[in-house]
């Protein structure tokens, strides 16, 4: 074979160089008909999860909620996060801090059920473990915000109560325990005082 090759091409050179151009250009083609028809295989068959995440990148709520919901039972920590971000976020209708709250602890319960080869895939996505977390402080800062706004005593235990990780935890307590000791000076009697003293024992204001 080697011979009669090199006899061709020896005795038709010109013939021998279209043949190979052929060869590569068939190749060429060949291998980008691969690599085009591959992009569409992934962006055909993409999965939910990352079309969610694709479509909260571009603030397309109603296209991420969607998909998200899809994924909810397959990829329940990552479709819960981009839930929680959904509710999060106030440019959208589906803005809901109880839902906020409801789905990030969700994703960070169940994030330690995902293998460390479905966590790596993931982050390239922009969805680990700290996101979580920081989006769960997010929507604690709000919930304190709220209670602020409340300014009551009840308000400040159910902060307390749901959000014992939140940074504004001290802030809480101190104000918690300053609102139920300005209660205590307005009825400014005994028993006022001795109830304050047995409720907030380890209180700055006794």
């Amino acid at each position: 074979n080697n011979f009669t090759y090199s006899f061709f091409y020896y005795k038709f050179p010109i013939f021998a160089i279209q043949i190979s151009i052929e060869m590569h250009i068939k190749i060429y083609l060949y291998l980008l008909s691969c690599v085009i028809l591959g992009t569409f295989h992934n962006a055909l068959f993409a999965g939910s999860i990352e079309k969610g995440f694709e479509a909260l990148s571009v603030y397309n709520y109603f296209e991420a909620k969607l998909n998200f919901e899809k994924s909810i039972k397959k990829d329940s920590s990552a479709a819960s996060f981009g839930l929680a971000t959904i509710y999060y976020r106030n440019d959208n209708p589906f803005h809901s801090l109880d839902s906020a709250y409801k789905y990030v602890l969700l994703s960070e319960k169940t994030y330690s059920l995902l293998t460390e080869k479905r966590k790596t895939y993931f982050k390239e996505l922009a969805f680990d473990y700290s996101k979580i977390i920081e989006l769960r402080a997010l929507i604690s800062t709000q919930f304190y915000q709220k209670a602020l706004r409340m300014n009551s005593v009840e308000a400040m235990d159910v902060f307390m109560l749901n959000h014992p990780w939140s940074v504004e935890f001290k802030s809480s307590l101190y104000k918690r325990d300053s609102l139920a000791y300005d209660i205590a000076l307005k009825e400014n009697t005994a028993k006022s005082y001795q109830l304050f003293s047995e409720n907030y024992s380890n209180s700055v204001f006794k």
